[in-house]
C-alpha cells in the first residue's frame, strides 16, 4: 500500500493499525466473563468513559497537528484501558463450571469455523476501499469510506448492542427453544423499527 501510493509513512502507519487487534484480544477474556454475569451496566459504563476519552483525546491530537495518529492511536489506546478496567471490575470469582483442558479441542473447531467466517465477512468490507484506491484516488476512497461508517453506524449502535446482550442471555435459556426464538424476534422487530427509519433520514439528508 505504502509504495502503491508513494507514502513510505503509511508504514508506520500499518504497525500502529495493527496494535488495534491486539488490544482486541486482550479485551476478550475480561469482556466475556463480565458478560456471562450479565454485567452490562459496568461493560457499558467502561465501554462510555474509554469512548469518551479516546473522542477527545483524537480531537486533541488532531488540533495539534498529530496527523494520522489522531486517528490510529486513541482507539488502540482506549481498548487497552477497557481491557484494565474490564478487569479491575471483573475481580468475581468465574461462574460456571471449572475449565477442563480437554475441551479445547471440542471448542478449538467450532470456533474456526465461525472465526473464517468472521474473517471473510471482514475481508469483503475491506477490500471495498482498497479497490477503489487501486481503480480511482484517495478523495473517492475517502468519500466511500465515511459514507460507510455512516450507514453503518446505526447498525453498530443498535445490533451489535442488542446482539452483546442476547448472546448471554440465551445461554441462560439453554433447551428453552421457543423462549430463544420469541426474545430473538423480538429484539429483531425492535432493530428494524429503530434502524430502518433513522437508515431513511440519514439517506434522505446525506448530500
Amino acid at each position: 500500500i505504502a509504495n502503491r501510493y508513494q507514502q513510505p509513512a503509511l508504514v508506520a502507519a500499518c504497525i500502529l493499525a495493527c496494535l488495534r487487534p491486539v488490544s482486541d484480544f486482550l479485551v476478550m477474556l475480561p469482556l466475556t466473563e463480565l458478560r456471562s454475569r450479565l454485567q452490562f451496566r459496568r461493560i457499558a459504563t467502561v465501554d462510555v468513559g474509554t469512548q469518551v476519552g479516546a473522542a477527545c483525546t483524537s480531537i486533541a491530537m488532531a488540533s495539534l497537528g498529530a496527523g494520522y495518529l489522531s486517528v490510529l492511536l486513541p482507539n488502540s489506546l482506549a481498548n487497552a484501558t477497557r481491557c484494565l478496567l474490564y478487569r479491575r471490575k471483573g475481580a468475581l470469582p468465574p461462574t460456571g463450571p471449572r475449565w477442563v483442558p480437554s475441551e479445547w479441542k471440542y471448542l478449538s473447531r467450532g470456533f474456526l469455523i465461525s472465526g473464517i467466517g468472521q474473517y471473510v465477512h471482514g475481508g469483503t468490507v475491506y477490500a471495498t476501499p482498497l479497490i477503489i484506491g487501486w481503480f480511482s484516488d484517495e478523495q473517492n476512497v475517502g468519500w466511500y469510506s465515511m459514507a460507510y461508517l455512516l450507514s453503518a453506524s446505526i447498525n453498530q449502535v443498535i445490533s451489535v448492542s442488542i446482539g452483546g446482550v442476547l448472546q448471554p442471555v440465551f445461554t441462560h435459556m439453554e433447551g428453552d427453544r421457543n423462549r430463544q426464538s420469541a426474545a430473538f424476534l423480538r429484539a429483531t422487530s425492535v432493530t428494524v423499527a429503530v434502524a430502518m427509519p433513522l437508515c431513511l433520514m440519514q439517506a434522505g439528508v446525506a448530500e
